[in-house]
């Protein structure tokens, strides 16, 4: 899709789980986002930190946005990760300022991890256990050590990543909660060996549109409906006027 679904993310956790804790976001990650100018002042939405890493043996970019009225406060705030900054972490802003309200989402910090082709599949592949270590060890633990989090967290990821994402989540990861899309599949030995004592959230978005990854989403979806792990609260929904 040349869009992205998050639905109502938090919404769906306080409805029927837990108070004010999950929606299940709909939104669309837009691959462009328009920003005016005036008069050439320049607009900072957030910043670029490099993080060297020890782990994958490289500097890696990883962008910062904090909610308006953060540094005034002393708030915690739940953080929205975002893998493939380099094309979402924009889109990921714009919905966190749209829909920033009690009754849709909270404000959140929204960090972006940058990748590029090739490495980016095989981290999210074959080297999948490397990116993990360097994603809690050095990302997450930068950012609780840097900015005030309420130790909540969500991760989103498109294509590849969803298929990262997919086996993360059900792996006793430091996430609460996943949003995948265009993508993700986990075998039913790994759903049945799902173990949490507190409830994980998982929402998946696809569309009959893209002939790429559809059947490994639906597979995924069977796999879920037939094992319906304890604490995952899971949700699965097409889109299909939109395309991969």
């Amino acid at each position: 899709m040349t869009s992205l679904t998050v639905v109502e993310y938090y919404k769906f956790k306080e409805i029927k789980f837990m108070k004010l804790l999950f929606i299940s976001i709909i939104c669309y990650f837009i691959n462009t986002v328009c920003i005016a100018q005036e008069h050439n002042s320049q607009i900072t939405i957030g910043v670029n930190h490099t993080i060297k890493s020890s782990i994958l043996n490289q500097d890696r970019t990883i962008q910062i946005y904090t909610p308006d009225g953060y540094s005034d406060s002393n708030q915690d705030y739940p953080v929205l990760y975002i893998l493939d900054g380099q094309w979402y972490f924009l889109s990921g802003v714009g919905i966190q300022k749209a829909l920033r309200t009690p009754g849709a989402i909270p404000e959140m910090i929204v960090v972006g991890i940058n990748n590029s082709n090739p490495l980016r599949r095989t981290l999210f592949s074959t080297e999948k256990e490397k990116f993990t270590d360097f994603l809690i060890n050095e990302v997450v633990d930068y950012i609780d050590s840097n900015y005030r989090t309420n130790k909540e967290r969500l991760i989103f990821g498109w294509e590849a990543a969803a298929y990262y994402i997919s086996e993360l989540i059900l792996t006793g990861s430091e996430f609460d909660g996943a949003i995948i899309t265009d993508g993700g599949y986990a075998s039913e030995d790994l759903v049945k060996a799902f173990a949490s004592k507190e409830d994980v959230y998982l929402f998946i978005a696809n569309s009959r549109k893209d002939i790429y990854y559809i059947s490994s989403t639906d597979a995924f979806h069977e796999i879920l409906k037939e094992n319906n792990p304890k604490n995952l609260i899971w949700k699965y929904d097409l889109f299909n006027d939109e395309v991969h």
